[in-house]
């Protein structure tokens, strides 16, 4: 199976001091990484997906993916969310030969933990600090935010905010994977269930079952979701015209193109692209970088 079109092609930090958080109110796609990356819901609630288990994060809750592992987050229509995403290199953390590496060994940080269990608190109050200390860089911030994860690794283990000798192999189905790659790297065109199923070899309800499962959403609102995120990205990034983006994001008209943007991002194609430019202009380095 190519996992390869799946990686998340974005670097997060820099070569000397890998971690990076970001600010984010939109999905996360279908997709892996290297980086370690734990989520803190600041606002809104949403199903958080990690190799095909379904984890509901509300307001205050964390959830932990492990790198390499298949992730997803999902919404409905008019579904408003705020959330961080933090992503280090666990290698940067426990370097080579590093003493405190080998209480990782064997180890599996829990997937989600939340401020109503006293013991899980103590470790949501340091990401919150990890994630102010990065939205501030202030001066020597690399070395708060390394010696914060350093904590926050040791309040895993004294908290037993883990498990033992059960890192098992990623939880995927290689054929509807492959059609997720092939989502993404068609979403201009045409793309039926139907025809999508008939790909992956399985009958059209089984797998609907399937890519729901992996996915959190079903084929048609995934495909809605992927298209609307490369109209974002072309929005924001282009100047290409509203007609041009709808069209080659594979939208059938512009006018269900701006109806499902507005369901979605509250706002029209164009107001959204205005809106987005004035706060690129005056944003400050204390923005959080843009990551979706």
């Amino acid at each position: 199976m190519n996992m390869l079109t799946l990686k998340e092609k974005r670097q997060h930090g820099r070569v000397d001091f890998p971690v990076e958080v970001y600010n984010s109110k939109w999905f996360v796609p279908y997709q892996w990484h290297n980086e370690e990356e734990i989520i803190f819901m600041i606002d809104g609630s949403a199903y958080f997906n990690i190799n095909g288990k379904t984890i509901l994060l509300n307001s205050g809750d964390c959830a932990y993916c492990r790198g390499k592992e298949l992730h997803s987050m999902m919404l409905e229509p008019g579904q408003a969310v705020n959330f961080y995403a933090l992503l280090f290199d666990l290698s940067y953390v426990f370097g080579a030969g590093d003493a405190c590496g080998k209480y990782l060994s064997g180890v599996r940080i829990k997937d989600f933990f939340s401020p109503g269990v006293v013991k899980e608190r103590e470790a949501i109050e340091i990401v919150k600090n990890i994630c102010s200390l990065m939205l501030q860089r202030g001066e020597g911030h690399e070395i708060h935010v390394k010696a914060q994860l350093m904590q926050l690794f040791s309040t895993f283990l004294k908290n037993d905010m883990y498990s033992e000798n059960e890192i098992k192999a990623p939880r995927y189905d290689k054929n509807i994977t492959a059609i997720i790659n092939h989502i993404h790297a068609n979403f201009s065109q045409k793309l039926t269930v139907a025809q999508l199923a008939g790909m992956a070899g399985y009958s059209k309800s089984y797998f609907e079952y399937l890519f729901k499962l992996y996915t959190g959403k079903t084929t048609v609102e995934y495909i809605i979701l992927f298209r609307l995120q490369m109209a974002e990205n072309a929005l924001t990034e282009t100047d290409k015209s509203v007609l041009d983006i709808s069209i080659a994001c594979g939208f059938p008209n512009v006018s269900y193109f701006i109806r499902t943007f507005k369901r979605y991002y509250f706002d029209t194609p164009n107001r959204y692209r205005q809106a987005r430019s004035y706060n690129h202009a005056s944003a400050t380095h204390h923005t959080s970088p843009k990551r979706h």
